[in-house]
This record gives structure tokens, sequence and C-alpha cells, in this order.
């Protein structure tokens, strides 16, 4: 049936709900562009930055290092890599990522295998430690310094969890031949499970013979029934708000929802699971809302005013879901004040975008970060191989066009660090990122056909034919036939790597060696202006 929101429901579970539909509807495009969400708040950062000097050393395709004041990173591609950051306290780890990879701070540690077995330890100053482990749904063991968080989970035959789906305690034996399941007060239990199910507390009373009868009661709050199960069902909802609800549906024939002044009404005709109704309608007139759905899921139309709520899908060629308010402009529309945000952006000067930068007003996209500009999430696709995602919150603005898999042109800006970013990706030909903070970074070929910057770090030595970057301290990088040859410079420094011979020029020495000590000769300059000295290089030894 379709799902009205009502004036009485909370602000959290009407944004989950709304969320839900979206998710639905755009289940394909999410599932292809899995790694959108992942960029999009701020978090920590898993290679060198800042603009402290660097020491760099390289081997081919094989091997890179990176050491700077706090920081270090270390590549053996693809089997290993690790990054650390003392003043963060943070450590990344892969190996032959995304097989396996772990982060994690003094504070707390995740690791996941194949993202099936999984791990996750927290340390607590104030009380003891845990530590939780995953062979989802297999196997789950927790334990720590204090006895109420150990558990054992050997699924189907016996185990017990802690804090997990949901529930403080979750037991069970030969599942589903006997679970229990508890959260407060309220405690259930289940035989041959989902078949027979009680469970209540003071102010709850569930009961299940499936699929004959259920009843499940909050009192005060909501109360549903069915008989002969998914073909009658009824109950009322919201019974403590102003505007209770209620519902009746005779599967798949007909459903009904609607509330006791009339304001809330839906209906729909041959309801379908995962299809919804071949047509269904409704609205809630207190909020000035409506949808409606044609042939199932292939045509849909809806609005809402709180919260704002947009929705048009003709399915698989065109569709629009919007969810938070609409932004506010200063000047203007929002679309002339994008066109003059964007026309002064051009006529800016580098040092003007500097300023502008530390103050946190040059950026993208076009609209400018006052009070009142407040949360949406937007996406839209044609055909569906085209798809535009927004995203304008406290933390982020980004703007996302993709035509799957060949285009990807991602800009983002985070508020907090002031700092903007632009990602291009032809695929397979070549990426492209840059950002405010001094950085880009061009590599071609790149067969990765999502955006993964973790992925074309490790593998992308193997086959990139060309690279060049540019770091926030201004230290260049330029590669050419998977690292056959590689340049490394700054403004007092030269460092060049050809098929396992190397020439480093820096203030502090000079070098020439063969696969990185093998053989070589080294010049220093002391740093107190005494007498520069030369040392031969043997078998790795400094002689």
């Amino acid at each position: 049936m379709l799902l009205i929101p009502n004036e009485s429901h909370a602000a959290r579970p009407r944004q989950r709900r709304a969320l839900r539909g979206w998710a639905v509807t755009f289940l394909l495009l999410i599932a292809i562009t899995t790694f959108w969400p992942r960029g999009l708040a701020a978090e920590m950062p898993t290679r060198p930055e800042g603009e402290s000097p660097r020491d760099y050393r390289q081997f081919l395709f094989l091997y890179e290092q990176t050491e700077a004041a706090g920081q270090s990173e270390l590549f053996v591609h693809p089997f290993y890599s690790h990054y650390g950051n003392q003043e963060r306290a943070y450590d990344y780890h892969t190996v032959l990522y995304p097989i396996f990879y772990s982060h994690g701070t003094n504070f707390w540690n995740r690791w996941t295998f194949l993202y099936f077995f999984t791990g996750d330890d927290f340390y607590h100053e104030d009380s003891a430690d845990d530590t939780d482990l995953f062979l989802s749904p297999l196997f789950h063991l927790g334990f720590g310094e204090a006895e109420k968080e150990d558990y054992i989970s050997v699924f189907p035959v016996y185990g017990s969890l802690r804090n997990k789906l949901g529930w403080s305690e979750l037991s069970y034996f030969m599942f589903p031949v006997y679970a229990t399941w508890a959260h407060r007060d309220y405690r259930a239990y289940g035989i041959l499970w989902p078949l027979i199910m009680w469970g209540g507390s003071p102010t709850r009373n569930d009961f299940r013979v499936f699929p004959l009868y259920s009843s499940k009661k909050h009192f005060g709050k909501y109360e549903r029934k069915t008989v002969l199960w998914p073909f009658f069902q009824w109950g009322s909802e919201g019974l403590d708000k102003v505007e209770p609800r209620h519902y009746f549906f005779s599967f798949p024939f007909y459903g009904r929802k609607w509330s006791d002044d009339g304001n809330l009404y839906a209906h729909t005709f041959l309801w379908l699971p995962f299809l919804g109704g071949f047509v269904a309608w409704g609205g809630d007139e207190a909020r000035n809302s409506f949808q409606m759905n044609a042939f199932w899921f292939l045509y849909q139309y809806g609005y809402n005013e709180d919260p704002a709520i947009y929705r048009h899908i003709i399915f698989p060629f065109y569709g629009k879901y919007r969810f938070g308010t609409e932004p506010e402009s200063v000047d203007g529309s929002d679309e002339e004040r994008t066109r003059l945000v964007d026309d002064e952006r051009v006529r800016r000067t580098d040092e003007e975008r500097g300023r502008l930068a530390e103050e946190g007003d040059d950026h993208f996209p076009g609209y400018e970060p006052v009070e009142g500009n407040p949360y949406y999430k937007e996406a839209t696709f044609i055909t569906p191989l085209y798809v535009n995602l927004k995203t304008h919150s406290s933390v982020v603005v980004s703007d996302y066009d993709i035509v799957i898999p060949f285009y990807w042109n991602d800009k983002r800006y985070y508020r907090r660090e002031k700092e903007s970013e632009s990602y291009l990706k032809i695929w397979p030909l070549f990426h492209y990122i840059e950002s405010d903070a001094g950085r880009y970074e061009f590599r071609s070929l790149a067969l990765w056909p999502l955006r993964s910057d973790h992925f074309e770090r490790n593998w992308g030595t193997y086959y990139a034919l060309l690279e060049n970057n540019l770091y926030e301290n201004g230290d260049r990088y330029f590669a050419t036939m998977l690292r056959l040859y590689s340049r490394y410079w700054n403004k007092s420094e030269e460092h060049h790597f050809l098929i396992g011979f190397e020439y480093h020029n820096t203030p502090d020495y000079w070098n020439v060696n063969f696969l990185g000590g093998f053989l070589g000769w080294r010049r220093d300059y002391p740093s107190d202006g005494g007498d520069a000295y030369n040392t031969l290089q043997l078998l790795w030894l400094d002689i």
C-alpha cells in the first residue's frame, strides 16, 4: 500500500520511511554506485597530507614508501599497504584490497575480510575494553573485561548475542527450533520461528501462530492483527497521537488506510510483494501531500510539504527524487545565484582564491554556506544509464554526474575542512582528481569502473601507462609505462627511477644506485657546514 506521511508522525520515522521508499526505487542505481556514500562524510586520511617535506622511495610498480612529519605510507603493490598518522593515532592497513583491510585509533579498531568475516575492538579509558568478531551469520564472538560483554554464537546450533540486530540480548538453540530475545523490559520467545512466537512487557503483548493468526499490541500506541496472513491484515497506529490512523488489507485485491478526521487516505489495488499496487493513490490534506503509482512501480508521482519530498518516476526512462527542504538563495533565483557564483570563481586570481578558501567562501557548488541553507538529497536518472546525485548538508555539498559505467564527474565541498574536490573518470581511459588543498592526480589507464581511490592506489601501478600528481606541499610525481620510469621532484630536489636505477639530488645528499643500494655511490653534505663525504654502497651496505 501507499505510505502516506501523517502530521502526527515523529520526524525521524518520517525520514526513515521516505528514505526507504527512495532506496527501493533506486535500488539498481545504488547498487551500481556503491562507493558514492563513502566519500560524502568527513573521514580519516588514508594518505600523507599537509605541506611538510616528504621522503619518497620507489621500486618499479612493486614498491613505494613515503615519509613525512608524523606520517608514513608503505605499498607493496597490490599485496600490502599501510598508512600511519601519529597526530591522530590512526593506522590503515590493506592486504590484497578489498579482500582485507583494517583501520583504527587508540580507542577503536575495525577490520574486515571479504566484508564477511569482520571484527570490532573498542578501548575505553573509563571502562573495560571489548571485542566483537563476526563470520556472519555463522560465527559471532564477543569478549571483554566485563562479564556482560562475553558471548559466543555458532549458528544455527547454539548461541547468544549482545546488542546485535536491534536487541540487547538474543539467544537460540538449534535455530529455528528455539529462540528468545529481549530489550529493556520486553522479552519474546520463538518455537520454529517464525511460525510460533509470543512475548510481552508491561506495555506490549505479541502473539503469532503463523500463518493462521497474529496480534501485536503496544498499549496506547498501536494494534496490528492478521488472519491467514497475508490475505487479511488490519490495525491501528498512532493511538497516542492527535490523529490516529487505521488500515485494512485483503491481499492482493484491495488495501485502504485512513485517519479519524479524514485528512489521511490511501487506496491500493492488486498489490504484489516488491512491486506495490498495480494502481495506488493517497494523500494527507493536513500536510499537503499526495502519492500515486500505476503499473506497479513503473509510474510514480508524489509530493509532501514537511518534510519536503518530491518523486516523479517513469521507469526505466526517467526518475527524480528529492528529500529535504528547498535550498534558499540570498539574492535572486537559485539558477541566477549559481551562475553568479560560478562567474565570480572564474574571475578570481589564485591569491584571492586562496584567501577565500581559508575564509570558507570559495567552494562548490553555487550556494553560499549561509545560515538557513537546509539539508536535502536529490537523485535523478535518465534511461537509467545517466544518474545525477546531489547532497546539501552542514557537512558536505556534493554533485555527481554519472553515465554508467563510462563517465563519472563528482564534485564535493567539505564545509568543516573548507575544501572542495573534483573527480573525473572516463572509463577505462583515465581518472583525474583536483582539490583546493593543492593536490591533483591523473592516472591512465583507470580500469576499475567505479570510483575507489583505495583500489586504484593498490592495483593501479600494474596497468597505469601515465601518472602525473601534484601534492599539497608542492612535490610533483610523474611516471610512465607501469612506472618503468618515474620522477619525483620539487624546487630543491630531484629523484629519478629507471628500471631499477635511481638518481637522487637534494640539498643534503647526491646519490646514484642500482636496486636501492645493491650497488651505488652517495655523497653527503652535512647540515652543520662540515666537509662533504662519500659512501660506496654494495649489497645494500654502506662501505
